[in-house]
């Protein structure tokens, strides 16, 4: 399971996403869900195919919360 997951607002319009490798992970995925973490009851996938441990959401707004979360897809063999 990737770790380490931190979010930072990077200027207008922008979260910045970085996050621990998983071992053996070939890619990963990123969902976003509009409320707090303890909120937050449906994800939507951003993102898929992912190699590196970084990604950069630029659809979001300056009014809202969000939440983030990163899962593995495959191991390599």
């Amino acid at each position: 399971v990737p770790s380490g997951l931190t979010a930072t607002a990077n200027g207008n319009n922008r979260i910045d996403l970085s996050w621990g490798a998983s071992a053996g992970a070939t890619s990963y995925k990123v969902y976003r869900a509009e409320a707090s973490c303890a909120l937050a009851a449906a994800f939507t996938l951003l993102q898929s195919g992912i190699v590196g441990t970084t990604y950069s959401d630029l659809t979001v707004s300056g009014s809202a919360t969000y939440a983030y979360k990163v899962v593995e897809i495959g191991r390599a063999s």
